[in-house]
This record gives C-alpha cells, structure tokens and sequence, in this order.
C-alpha cells in the first residue's frame, strides 16, 4: 500500500508557472488524547500504512523565479484505496474546488451523484480530485501550502 500512495506522487497532476515548483510531504496523522479528553493531530513520518489509518498530504508551492506568478493551480487526484476525510482540505489563500470525475470542479455543496435515477448532493467519500487555486500572485521568493487528508480503505 505503501509504494502505491508513494507512486501516486509521482503522478500527480498540476497546472502551475514554469517559475513554480510543487513538493509533496506524506505523513501518517495520528489522533492522541491527552489527560482532559482533548484530541491533537500528529502528523509523522510514514513508516508503513494500513487500513484505516489517516494519511495527511501537504503540498508545498515555491516562486523560484524572478517576478511574481499569477495563475497557480493545483489539482491533485485523491490516491487510489482511499477515502477524503471531510473538512480536511486547506490552503490559506486558496479557493478550492472539487471534481467527482477529474473534469468538472464547484464547490463540495454543489456537486451531485446519481444512483439509481436518484440525485443527492455528493459527500466527501465522492471526491476523486481536489483543486486548489492561489487567489493573489506570490511574489519571487515566496512559498506556500495546501494539504489534505485520506483515510486508507
């Protein structure tokens, strides 16, 4: 399971300037309670995945370049034998979109499954591909990130 989450990285698709550069960072989020009965996320270093486990991907954006780069998204496949977990995706500065087939992208509300000649609002489990869009230019220099979390089937 592991090689095939780490061969997705390889492989994910994104639209950016040429000035731009994406790395992605795989953790394995792990819940711990402390004494009061609060929960904190941990986000580790993978060491092996198995069912049931929460994995958090963070994609860091850099400028390299030498003028500010308008125009950057990211669009990102959820992995293969994995599940979106609801409320998970984040990107300061970003709009961020969703597709249930890769092409078309709106907002998690406004997306919609048919099943069976009924129609229902799509949930998180229905996602296959997460697009972030950087709202302002990021000037040379400047970096940032989005991230995401799945739970492995």
């Amino acid at each position: 399971m592991m090689k095939q989450l780490t061969g997705l990285l390889l492989a994910i698709p994104f639209t950016v300037m040429a000035q731009v550069t994406l790395e992605t960072d795989v953790h394995n989020v792990e819940l711990i309670q402390a004494e009061d009965g609060s929960v904190t996320e941990q986000w580790n270093a993978v060491d092996k995945i198995a069912p049931g486990d929460q994995v958090g991907y963070r994609i860091h954006y850099s400028n390299n370049g030498n003028n500010p780069a308008s125009g950057i998204t990211i669009n990102n496949p959820i992995p293969n034998d994995t599940i979106l977990v609801a409320n998970s995706v984040s990107g300061q500065n970003t709009s961020i979109s969703y597709s249930i087939d890769g092409k078309d992208f709106a907002a998690l509300n406004e997306l919609t499954i048919t099943e069976d000649g009924k129609t229902r609002t799509a949930t998180s489990a229905d996602i296959q591909h997460i697009r972030w869009v950087v709202n302002s230019p990021v000037d040379a220099g400047k970096a940032g990130s989005v991230q995401f979390k799945v739970k492995v089937k």
